[in-house]
């Protein structure tokens, strides 16, 4: 069967009331309007700031403006419903307030598989089929195939709304799943879907699907998005171990960059490496050098971070031991499931390159997101050149979102390709922070949600400082973040 499509996507703290309903809706009209046409880019102010390889200039006061009145003249009417509703008929409005009403009662959330087996057996499966179709999936979702979405899709496109298609299939680890203390406190939460790796065929199958999902875009709705998750495409367990060594490479350079400036000059890699090194292999400080120029890309005698990363490969490990601080095991069966994911994800994205199909690969949890974009990154250096059609999506309620934007931003316009982005606030809040305390590391999260506000708001300005090069998603339900971008948008 063809995967489920939907207009939207529930994210935490967003449905619950008809008034949040309403704002996404005026948002996704705007959606073109945020996402700055190319003839736009071309007349932007030269005054703005512009990237450098070690940073990004960001917005001045876009954490201060939160606190403030938006703008004086409003530009979007959030009071508008009858625009906001234009192409809803009577039942529609009626279906989605009984809709978001039984979403709100925790009891049927909690029980909704229950439920549904209960009305199954007493109704039959074909009349509780019926009923779920005609009712919630009616609401949330657009169809079930191509023929389906059509429909849809153009009454969508009428009223100025574009599409995201996506096929719900996302994995996890084995040792991820809840315990019973851990389900009673996810219940009251919006939880993000979840589904069970099983072997590499099904994989490759979902390689198909994700076709389907682009030719579906291409065919019905050519100016949006097809949407990706890494996780259907590759072994979750491999997946989290590849993060393990990003993290640690990250983590590495860090500990070379003893001042914290961001680079690292040759006398500060070569204390670091005969402090580090083993019995069995030490180094001399010509060895030492050679390998410092190898990282020194651009021959300026320090190496960045970009440089750091850029020389580091899948297929030579062995280059990076001695160097990285713990000793990172990549078997050949590790290689050779990291090359059938390589392949499956440059399969689906070569395809949607060819379509002309704009590719949004969702983010994940913070144990998988490393590898994520790391697949990402290589994506958009490939197919970004022309024109934005790889986006990477940041969830802006993890503390080093700001600090991997930028980084990236940097190395976009470093190598002259299009950044291009998705910003969220973040879908996995109950089972990072539950990880984090099981697992005895802090919290990825940001500590109260002003402080995600904030950093989102923050996101959102210096990409938009940055647009020269960049194209953007604001995929926000949230009505001051909305305003917020459409003031900014309009300073452009």
């Amino acid at each position: 069967m063809f995967p489920v499509v939907k207009t939207f996507r529930p994210v935490q703290n967003t449905v619950g009331t008809l008034l949040r309903s309403t704002a996404a809706i005026q948002a996704a009209r705007l959606s073109r309007s945020l996402h700055l046409s190319e003839k736009k880019q071309q007349h932007v102010k030269a005054t703005r700031p512009t990237l450098s390889s070690g940073s990004v200039q960001a917005g001045v006061g876009s954490a201060r403006h939160e606190d403030k009145e938006v703008t004086k003249k409003l530009l979007i009417n959030f009071d508008n419903v009858e625009k906001a509703f234009s192409d809803k008929t009577t039942f529609e409005i009626v279906r989605a307030l009984a809709v978001f009403k039984i979403c709100g009662i925790k009891a049927v959330v909690r029980n909704a598989d229950k439920l549904y087996s209960l009305a199954s057996s007493v109704l039959g499966q074909s009349l509780a089929n019926t009923l779920v179709r005609n009712t919630f999936f009616a609401h949330f979702c657009a169809g079930e195939s191509e023929d389906g979405v059509r429909p849809t899709a153009i009454r969508l496109r009428k009223a100025g709304v574009g599409g995201i298609l996506d096929y719900a299939a996302e994995s996890d680890v084995e040792e991820e799943v809840p315990s019973n203390a851990m389900l009673n406190s996810m219940a009251t939460e919006t939880q993000a879907r979840l589904y069970d790796y099983n072997n590499e065929d099904e994989c490759d199958r979902n390689v198909r699907i994700f076709q389907q999902c682009i030719d579906a875009v291409h065919n019905v709705t050519p100016e949006g998005f097809a949407a990706v998750k890494v996780t259907a495409l590759g072994n979750p367990k491999l997946l989290e171990h590849m993060s393990d060594i990003l993290s640690e490479l990250r983590s590495t350079f860090k500990e070379f960059d003893s001042q914290g400036v961001g680079s690292v000059n040759f006398e500060q890699f070569e204390s670091k490496m005969k402090v580090q090194q083993s019995e069995d292999l030490q180094l001399s400080s010509q060895q030492l050098r050679s390998i410092f120029d190898l990282f020194d890309s651009d021959k300026d005698g320090v190496i960045n971070y970009l440089d750091w990363e850029k020389k580091f490969s899948w297929s030579d490990m062995a280059a990076f031991r001695g160097i990285m601080t713990k000793d990172s095991i990549w078997t050949d069966e590790d290689k050779t499931m990291a090359d059938r994911l390589f392949e499956r994800v440059s399969i689906v994205a070569d395809y949607a390159a060819k379509k002309d199909v704009r590719l949004m690969i969702d983010a994940e949890h913070t144990y998988f997101q490393p590898v994520i974009d790391h697949l990402v990154l290589d994506l958009q250096k490939r197919y970004n050149k022309a024109s934005p059609i790889i986006f990477n999506t940041y969830q802006c309620y993890l503390k080093d979102s700001y600090e991997r934007l930028v980084t990236d931003l940097a190395r976009a316009e470093r190598e002259g390709y299009f950044f291009a982005a998705k910003l969220v606030r973040g879908a996995y809040l109950v089972i990072e922070r539950e990880r984090a305390k099981a697992k005895g590391y802090a919290s990825p999260i940001h500590d109260t949600i002003a402080d995600t506000h904030t950093n989102y708001h923050k996101c959102v300005d210096t990409v938009l400082q940055n647009i020269e090069r960049s194209s953007v998603m604001v995929a926000s339900h949230n009505q001051k973040s909305i305003e917020f971008t459409v003031e900014k948008n309009e300073q452009l």
